[in-house]
């Protein structure tokens, strides 16, 4: 971690701030999965439903560290076609808004199989599930800050307006899940 926290703060261009977003909900996965493990693992066992849990939520983490990873790359390509312009930028930042949404929606991955859970099940690491959750909701805003960015530039209409349509519909997702859960999970604490 300590490497990491150096590269991200020195005066290079990446990582940057999508490669932390993805950095930061695999760190809100890996909250969840410990959750998961301590409040109900170590008292059933191998019990399928919990299995499968586990299993997403180590699928979403892995995922987010890899559109971490791939955030990094999509960002240099952007950087390497500012100058020229052109259809090698639109496809430069297109890529890399495309990235910055699917870290959004992994974050949303990861709110959505929080609500699916008994919370009441986790009311001895509630404050962690809390964590897990609050730190999904800032990768999943902070995914969409780094997506308006990317396509700020962009000159295709038809490119923007359909990732505008995804990101639409993932806010609205979000905004169904988000909200109520937090505000249940934060009244048992």
């Amino acid at each position: 971690m300590k490497d990491y926290i150096e590269s991200l703060s020195s005066s290079d261009s990446t990582p940057g701030g999508g490669n932390a977003v993805g950095v930061v909900n695999s760190i809100a996965t890996g909250l969840m999965l410990m959750s998961l493990r301590i409040a109900i693992l170590k008292k059933v066992g191998d019990i399928e439903e919990p299995l499968r849990f586990e299993k997403q939520l180590l699928d979403i983490q892995k995922k987010s560290l890899e559109f971490a990873d791939e955030d990094i790359e999509k960002f240099k390509e952007v950087m390497a076609s500012w100058k020229m312009g052109g259809e090698r930028l639109e496809k430069a930042l297109k890529e890399s808004a495309e990235v910055s949404l699917e870290i959004s929606n992994q974050s949303l991955e990861l709110i959505k199989l929080i609500g699916g859970q008994d919370i009441d099940s986790y009311i001895v690491i509630l404050t962690d599930v809390a964590i897990s959750l609050e730190l999904a909701g800032a990768c999943f805003r902070s995914g969409i800050i780094n997506y308006k960015i990317n396509v700020k530039g962009m000159k295709n209409q038809v490119a923007y307006n359909s990732l505008r349509k995804k990101r639409d519909e993932l806010v609205k997702e979000f905004n169904d899940k988000y909200n109520d859960l937090i505000e249940k999970i934060k009244s048992l604490i």
